[in-house]
């Protein structure tokens, strides 16, 4: 959730606030704010004591308990904003019904657990790194994802349309760190917490943002099918959009698609990013 904070000092504390700000470092920054704020940017002009930030919070009362820290030496100001990819799926959901429905089934792939309501009932999904597969065989795997990562979200950053009806949909899955065993799920294999490398347990486990080809039934009210092939948006060079997403981690990056064979994508690179090797079911064709 972003925001767009701004701040005057008061006339009598100027110095006092500038004095505090002074003394602190890195470490006082992040205690200062706590840990579920993420300042993207922050300008100051000194000459009259006033300021901007733009800040990713988890929640309104992160947002508001930061600033409560300097509400006796500044007036604040704080107001919710929204990235490119926000705004546009706001105004292509006006008029087009589809843009809707994914990102209700986006959202609840990873919350409510229930994506499958937004479908046909005889819908299947095609997730990178795993074989084809009923939208309620994935519905039961992702509860399984859910256990071993509590705070996965996934995300729809974009949606195009082709004149046939078929969608091209952008979506990116926020991991979080693991915080649990993941059970066995379809042919995949179970892993436990305790066997996995550190980075699993510490990281932010972000993927890239990856495009997903969908279909609809005749009425565009219910998803008919999903398919990802581990193709992805890299926008990092591109400062028009450098909110589209969230920063993908560092050895997801380094080692998605490194075969070029699909196999360490998706599912493939999360077992590989915990340590899991596939090898073998994928030789006897179990998963991709």
């Amino acid at each position: 959730m972003k925001f767009l904070l701004t701040y005057k000092m008061h006339k009598n504390k100027k110095i006092e606030c500038f004095d505090m700000f002074g003394s602190m470092g890195h470490d006082d920054d992040a205690k200062d704010s706590g840990p579920n704020i993420h300042v993207d940017s922050r300008l100051h002009d000194m000459g009259e004591g006033t300021g901007l930030c733009i800040v990713d919070a988890h929640s309104t009362h992160d947002i508001y308990s930061w600033a409560y820290n300097w509400a006796g030496m500044c007036d604040i100001t704080l107001k919710p904003m929204l990235t490119d990819h926000e705004a546009r799926l706001i105004v292509q959901g006006k008029k087009n019904p589809k843009v809707l429905l994914m990102k209700q089934f986006s959202t609840a792939m990873s919350s409510t657990l229930d994506a499958d309501k937004y479908c046909t009932e005889k819908a299947m999904f095609n997730p990178p790194g795993a074989p084809p597969m009923p939208i309620s065989t994935m519905i039961e795997m992702m509860k399984s994802i859910k256990q071993a990562f509590p705070e996965w979200k996934s995300v729809m950053l974009g949606y195009s349309e082709k004149e046939d009806g078929t969608a091209t949909v952008l979506t990116q899955q926020q991991l979080g760190p693991m915080k649990g065993d993941l059970p066995a799920m379809g042919p995949f294999p179970a892993v436990l917490m305790s066997d996995v490398p550190d980075r699993c347990l510490n990281n932010p486990n972000v993927f890239p943002v990856e495009k997903g080809i969908y279909t609809f039934n005749k009425e565009g009210t219910k998803i008919s099918s999903g398919e990802y092939e581990g193709d992805i948006i890299d926008v990092t060079d591109n400062p028009a959009v450098s909110h589209y997403g969230k920063e993908v981690d560092s050895w997801v990056k380094e080692h998605w698609n490194q075969k070029g064979d699909q196999s360490d994508v998706g599912f493939g690179i999360l077992y590989q990013m915990m340590g899991v090797d596939l090898s073998e079911m994928q030789k006897r064709g179990q998963v991709e």
